[in-house]
Parts: C-alpha cells; sequence; structure tokens
C-alpha cells in the first residue's frame, strides 16, 4: 500500500482541493485546516495520477467509569473525486488505526458518516447522544448568573486547560493537542464564547457558540466542573430568552435536559414545521474500537463480583492486514476476568464459559453501549445463558458520553 505521512509543504494544495471538494471547507477557510492538521498526524495516498486521500488522527484519553485509557481519534477522512470507490478511505482508516495501535492506544474513536461503512474495520457505534432544540426562556433554574467574561477564539489556550480539567463522566473524550480546541474554536467567523475566571484569570467553565446574533445559536459545548457551574451556565443561557427563539445542543452528559425545561410537549407541538422547530432527537454518530484487548482490561474496574469467561474474539482488520504492517489486530482467545481487577491474557481456560464476538460487539460489551442481552439478540455476540445473566448481573454501566466531537 502506497501510503505515507502528510507532509504540509508537498501536500498543502491537494488537501486543499480534497477537503473543498467534499464540501468541508471553502477557499477562504483553507487557512483553517493547515492549523487543524497540526493537532495530530496525517496519512495519505495517491489515486491513480495525484493524492486522492488522506486520514487524519489525534490522540487523548477515553474514560471508562473511573478510569483513563490512552486513546487516538480518527477524523478527517477524506476522497477526492478522482479517487472514490476504489477502496482508499478503507485501507488508509485500517492504515491510521493499526499506527494508533502501535502507538499505544488501548482504544480508537472516530465519527461514522454513515452506519455500517467502519464495522468492516470492527468500529462498533457507541450509545445514542440526544441532540435538543428549545426556547431558552423555558430553562428552569433557581441561580442567576453573574456578568461572564467574553471570549474569543484567541483564549484557544486558557479554553482547553479549562476543557482538560472538566468533569468527565463515563465515556467522556479528551483531547490533548491544545491545537485541537484553537480549531473548534476558530473553524466558523461567528463562533464566541461567555464564561467565568477564577481569581487568577483562568476560565473555570463557559459555553462556546456558533452566532447567536440573529433568533437562535448552537452551543458548541459547556465546560464546567461542578454542579454550580452548570447550574450557572443554564442560568446565563437562559439570559438570551428573550433574544433567542430557540438554542441547539447536545444533551451534557448525567443531564436529562426535558426536566430542565417547562411545557417541552407543548414546545414542540406549537413549533412543529416552523423555522424555530424544538426537538429531541437521538442518533449514534460515535464508534469506537478496542486495539488492545489486554491493555483496556487491565486499565479496567468494575465494582462488584468477578466474573471469569473465556473471549473467542474475531477481528476483521485481519482483511486489511496486506495494507498494514507490525499490527494484527485482537483476534484469537483469551481469558478475561471482570471485577475490581479486571484482566486479560491470551489463551481459553478449560472449564469455563465460553464468549463469540466480533471486536466490534466486544467493544460495546466493554463499553456499555448496549447491554449484554442487547447484543445478544442482534447476534454480536454469543455466549451460554447463564453466562449472559452473570454479565448482565456485573455489567451495570452507565450510558458512555463522548462530551467531545471528534
Amino acid at each position: 500500500m502506497a501510503f505515507r505521512e502528510y507532509e504540509a509543504d508537498r501536500d498543502r494544495n491537494a488537501i486543499h482541493r480534497i477537503w473543498t471538494e467534499i464540501g468541508w471547507i471553502q477557499k477562504p477557510g483553507q487557512e483553517k485546516l493547515d492549523r487543524f492538521l497540526e493537532a495530530g498526524t496525517t496519512l495519505v495516498e495517491n489515486g491513480e495520477r495525484e493524492l486522492e486521500c488522506a486520514v487524519f488522527t489525534t490522540y487523548g484519553e477515553l474514560r471508562h467509569l473511573q478510569q483513563d485509557l490512552p486513546a487516538g481519534f480518527i477524523g478527517g477522512v477524506t476522497t477526492g473525486r478522482a479517487g472514490r470507490k476504489q477502496g482508499l478511505a478503507s485501507r488508509l482508516t485500517a492504515a491510521s488505526l493499526a499506527k494508533a495501535a502501535l502507538n499505544g492506544v488501548a482504544v480508537v474513536g472516530l465519527t461514522a458518516f454513515e452506519s455500517g461503512f467502519y464495522d468492516r474495520l470492527g468500529f462498533g457505534s457507541s450509545s445514542y447522544e440526544n441532540h435538543l432544540a428549545f426556547d431558552p426562556s423555558q430553562l428552569k433554574v433557581s441561580v442567576a448568573a453573574r456578568p461572564p467574561v467574553r471570549l474569543t477564539p484567541q483564549d484557544w489556550q486558557r479554553a482547553h486547560r479549562a476543557r482538560l480539567k472538566r468533569l468527565k463522566l463515563h465515556g467522556a473524550c479528551t483531547l490533548t493537542s491544545e491545537f485541537i480546541t484553537r480549531s473548534d474554536m476558530e473553524w466558523t467567523d461567528d463562533r464566541w464564547g461567555l464564561g467565568y475566571e477564577t481569581a487568577n484569570g483562568d476560565l473555570s467553565h463557559y459555553i462556546f457558540l456558533d452566532d447567536g446574533m440573529g433568533r437562535e445559536a448552537r452551543i458548541c459545548w459547556m465546560n464546567y466542573e461542578t454542579i454550580v457551574q452548570f447550574q450557572e451556565l443554564l442560568a446565563l443561557i437562559k439570559t438570551f430568552g428573550d433574544q433567542w427563539m430557540r438554542v441547539k445542543m447536545f444533551e451534557p452528559p448525567g443531564v436529562q435536559m426535558q426536566g430542565l425545561l417547562l411545557q417541552t410537549s407543548r414546545g414542540r407541538c406549537l413549533t412543529q414545521n416552523s423555522p424555530f422547530e424544538q426537538y429531541n432527537r437521538a442518533r449514534a454518530d460515535n464508534q469506537f474500537r478496542i486495539c488492545c484487548i489486554e491493555k483496556a482490561l487491565s486499565a479496567t474496574k468494575i465494582p462488584g463480583d468477578t466474573l471469569r469467561f473465556n473471549l473467542c474474539c474475531d477481528d476483521p482488520i485481519t482483511n486489511w492486514s496486506d495494507d498494514i504492517e507490525g499490527w494484527k489486530g485482537t483476534a484469537g482467545e483469551y481469558t478475561v476476568t471482570i471485577g475490581p481487577e479486571c484482566s486479560a491474557r491470551r489463551g481459553a481456560t478449560a472449564g469455563l464459559d465460553t464468549l463469540s464476538a466480533s471486536i466490534c460487539g466486544f467493544t460495546r460489551l466493554w463499553l456499555g453501549a448496549v447491554t449484554p442481552v442487547g447484543l445478544a439478540l442482534s447476534g454480536e455476540i454469543q455466549a451460554p445463558a447463564a453466562l449472559l445473566e452473570r454479565l448482565e448481573d456485573i455489567l451495570r454501566l452507565p450510558r458512555p458520553r463522548t462530551d467531545w466531537e471528534f
């Protein structure tokens, strides 16, 4: 496979062309793409005549309950017009996945443009994320917001430092390069924020938004460390209730926004088919796959009883074995222990029940995206009834929430 790492001086114009052809940037925004690419590494591959495919990867962590695991995040899987339907994106994504695995990550995540495409590389969907549109005047808050400070894309460094310290729940993803936050903050020309500072001038909690100059705004993300800070941000959003007809945002982790709004059903009915329609929609765009079962399990702690079983794992990455070097995936037999001290080691143990799963299914089981019985119903895992029942009892995981778009 003729892929290589991106070289800015050599490949910049080709990358600009690809991203422009697929509609992700326009010519006046090309310099923003250059800064985005500084936040990670990019593999590129030529089509018949010129560069036609690129895949971007950056690094960070994924939180599993209270443990942070090293993680890679694949983004910017792009193919030019002359390179489509040649398998370039699949092969280059497989190579990027292998490179991340060789760099020591336990798990890799990406945002899928369509269900099923990345399943062929062993990725499985995480849980649903709720996307909301609501009238901010309908927020139920019992506190008043203090006067905030303005934030602009020039505040990207301190905004990133605050982002790294935010409240993280199960499934939270953290992209450690500060250039990611810079790119997030400056991607469009109408992004801005409001927030609060500590006594020494550091940012503590804030919201960052798209537009908001007219009758609605989209909250790109909320950043907070405590419950009190979250409540103050809600109060801050409510202050715009006399200007904005609606606010769009992803539901914050651990929160059910419907319980924080007045008359949600009435609002949906009255605004149906209007330009400011209120809604609550769910979709699962994020996908993950474990790259090293031993590493993922060694960093996992499940409170309660201990359960041991054999795992027979299938990994479709073997279909790309000719395109990648040094990493052959996770296929094989393991002895798995789940409990306060989890582990996995190569080889089966006589006398234990066996769970058969693709790496896609096992990742979703480990992450808690779907219950064990739910995965068995969809055919992603197979196990004796007694083992499924024990897994249901022990793997009572919270709903994983990424809390960071990538």
